[in-house]
């Protein structure tokens, strides 16, 4: 009977002693629990952070990329636009130019009679209406080269030729000359007019 007490105790302080260490073990990973839970928040939040940062500076490049893009967009259209306008502006000149021309080098209409009693004057004024015909046009020509097109240019020149073959044949043999031919002139004159004018009213209508 006090054996079997003896055992009882014993057995009891093992217990106790058990529970005692357990309780310590317990205590101390509860502690590094904590300490690791702690540690494991600050590096995970200091991670955050730089990443946050990272991203942050990303979007920052990107969006100075986009900024500059539109930037330069937006002024190379700009550009764009003004040399449109400047080329309309010289388009609408020139055009205003040549209607001035047409204007000064075809002759004012006049009825059968008038032309009748006037055929010699108006003969004697061929030769002089020729010379201001290619004077006008090559001046034209040098004024606004560059900004009509090549087949305006083609057609100027051809008028300019046709001029000066009519100038070579009334110098030849002035009652030979048609004045048909002079009026041919200021035909093609005309449609060269149109064909200025179509130019900038199509780009007004754009």
């Amino acid at each position: 009977m006090l054996v079997r007490k003896l055992i009882d105790k014993k057995v009891f302080m093992d217990f106790g002693e058990i529970i005692k260490v357990a309780a310590a073990i317990l205590a101390s990973l509860g502690g590094a629990c904590a300490i690791i839970y702690k540690g494991s928040s600050f590096f995970g939040k200091l991670w955050a952070d730089k990443l946050l940062e990272k991203v942050k500076s990303e979007n920052a490049k990107e969006l100075e990329k986009t900024k500059n893009e539109l930037l330069s967009g937006t002024e190379s259209y700009k550009v764009r636009l003004k040399k449109s306008e400047f080329i309309f502006e010289k388009q609408f000149e020139a055009g205003s130019h040549f209607s001035g021309l047409v204007a000064h080098l075809t002759p004012t209409p006049k009825t059968l009679l008038e032309a009748y009693d006037s055929y010699t004057d108006e003969l004697a004024l061929t030769g002089e209406r020729c010379d201001d015909i290619i004077k006008s046009l090559e001046h034209f020509l040098c004024q606004y080269s560059a900004i009509v097109d090549e087949d305006t240019r083609e057609k100027i020149s051809v008028v300019i030729e046709d001029a000066v073959s009519a100038r070579y044949k009334f110098r030849n043999n002035p009652h030979k000359l048609s004045n048909n031919e002079v009026n041919f002139i200021n035909v093609k004159l005309r449609e060269i007019e149109k064909l200025l004018i179509s130019k900038f009213t199509a780009q007004i209508s754009i």
